[in-house]
């Protein structure tokens, strides 16, 4: 007698029936079946029938409210909340009067300005070109005499262009500042200084100045003069730039100092 656990009747070619006394439900597929539809994936008798079309689902008629919203309003808080965040400046307009005051002529341009009074008006570029050649011919045959005149005359004038570029440094707006040294950026010309803090010379502008004064440049640009100087700076010992270092360092703490109690004042 077969056991309990066995005991079904057997169907010929088909699926084994399950013993209705099994504690668990176990399904038994023949080998000559190759796939068991699932009972969630099994078609239905009346979509299986032929002629007879499955229901389609209806669509959602109900209007996209509350969320759909919501998130409409946090996208166009973001793009309000991200253009309060840049802010433009304001276009900075200089006024003729803004500008830093213009440095005298040299001394050849001071004599040239002289001359030119006594020659003929010139209508046309290349009069004006040929006007500056024959009076660069005629500035070699003055006497040094004469030339150390317009010498100190340039001395004078470069003195008193100091005193105004200083005096406008100091009164100048700092945002007209930045505008003009942006413009002449644009131009490729080097920038206005700003005003002078007093700080001091660097250990190795000292060098330089000290060198400068006692092997002046005779020969080549300042940029091969200044290379030259940065190469001997290198090759120093610690002790001989020690001469140096030192007076920069005590200048630059006394400064530093002098700078703190100078902006508690403002406050």
């Amino acid at each position: 007698m077969l056991p309990f656990a066995l005991r079904c009747a057997i169907l010929r070619g088909g699926i084994f029936t399950i013993a209705p006394k099994l504690p668990t439900p176990v399904l038994l597929f023949n080998r000559n079946l190759t796939t068991a539809p699932s009972h969630g994936n099994s078609p239905s008798t009346a979509d299986s029938e032929p002629g007879h079309e499955p229901k389609s689902k209806p669509k959602s008629t109900r209007r996209k409210t509350g969320s759909s919203t919501e998130a409409a309003g946090k996208v166009r808080a973001k793009k309000v909340k991200s253009s309060a965040k840049t802010t433009v400046e304001p276009k900075v307009v200089i006024k003729p009067e803004d500008f830093p005051p213009k440095g005298p002529a040299n001394v050849f341009g001071l004599w040239l300005h002289e001359w030119t009074r006594t020659q003929p008006k010139i209508d046309s570029r290349n009069a004006a070109q040929n006007h500056v050649k024959k009076g660069a011919e005629i500035w070699g045959t003055v006497s040094e005499y004469d030339k150390q005149r317009y010498r100190e005359k340039y001395d004078y004038l470069h003195a008193e262009y100091k005193r105004r570029l200083e005096e406008w440094r100091e009164q100048v707006d700092p945002a007209v500042l930045r505008e003009l040294n942006r413009r002449r950026r644009a131009k490729g010309q080097p920038r206005i200084r700003g005003p002078a803090t007093g700080r001091p010379l660097t250990a190795f502008i000292r060098f330089y100045l000290n060198m400068r004064d006692e092997h002046p440049r005779t020969e080549g640009d300042v940029r091969s003069y200044v290379k030259a100087l940065s190469g001997r700076w290198r090759a120093l010992s610690d002790a001989e730039k020690a001469r140096y270092k030192e007076p920069a360092r005590a200048e630059l703490t006394a400064w530093i100092e002098k700078r703190k109690v100078q902006n508690q004042a403002k406050q």
